[in-house]
């Protein structure tokens, strides 16, 4: 069955590729996508983010009781990341309840395996 996502050019061939191999990723996962638009308007995100994502999880107690719930997750791609741009972005991206900040680095190559590995092992 053929899955369909909605993928907007943003940034250096390089940057844009790793977006859609993190969506790819999380579609294969089975996240929810979210809309990213409303927190752009939001004072407290100036910005879009790359990727915006519902992960529901799943727990069990002590007492076998089960909760179920998720967690919204803002997954930034940063190209050779250094300590100003991570600040950056977490500022930027400050986390409200229930949110998580994700900042995945990915290396200058020209190796699609690469890329993959390097944000497959920083998804939630």
């Amino acid at each position: 069955m053929a899955q369909t996502i909605v993928h907007q050019v943003h940034g250096d061939h390089l940057h844009d590729l790793a977006i859609y191999l993190t969506e790819r990723a999380c579609l294969e996962r089975g996240y929810t996508f979210l809309n990213k638009k409303p927190l752009a308007d939001k004072a407290i995100y100036p910005g879009i983010p790359d990727v915006y994502v519902r992960v529901p999880w799943r727990r069990t107690s002590e007492r076998g009781q089960a909760t179920r719930g998720y967690t919204d997750y803002i997954l930034e791609i940063e190209t050779n990341p250094t300590s100003e741009s991570i600040l950056k972005k977490q500022s930027q991206f400050s986390s409200p309840a229930n949110h998580e900040l994700v900042i995945i680095g990915i290396p200058q190559t020209d190796r699609i395996e690469i890329l993959q590995t390097c944000i497959e092992v920083r998804l939630p």
